[in-house]
């Protein structure tokens, strides 16, 4: 596995963005173990999956009387898929964008 730690002196996160980070590489070192890999995923296959998973948390979340919320007890479960996906995809959209500008610079280079 292929992991960059950063310094913890040189950032400070909130103790609930780190928990959900620290939740998130947990559910992906699992997938890791099972051979799973987002790496050779399409963006269109991590946003079905986002999709996917959005349906999951909405299942979990019913109005009841008076407009007051029901919350089912698997919604944190799925509001973290949700966010692995969303890290995902925003991943997936950077190095796609990275490769198409490193493209772009070597067809630029070769008309020189």
């Amino acid at each position: 596995m292929n992991v960059k730690f950063v310094d913890p002196n040189l950032i400070t996160l909130r103790p609930e963005i780190y928990q959900f980070a620290f939740e998130m590489e947990k559910e992906m070192q699992k997938k890791d173990k099972e051979g799973y890999t987002h790496k050779d995923k399409s963006i269109e296959f991590l946003i079905d999956k986002l999709f996917e998973e959005r349906e999951e948390v909405d299942e979990c979340l019913t109005v009841e009387n008076e407009g007051k919320w029901k919350i089912d007890e698997h919604i944190n479960e799925e509001l973290l898929h949700e966010g692995i996906m969303l890290a995902l995809i925003r991943y997936k959209l950077k190095e796609e964008n990275l490769k198409d500008v490193n493209e772009q610079e070597l067809i630029s280079q070769s008309h020189d």
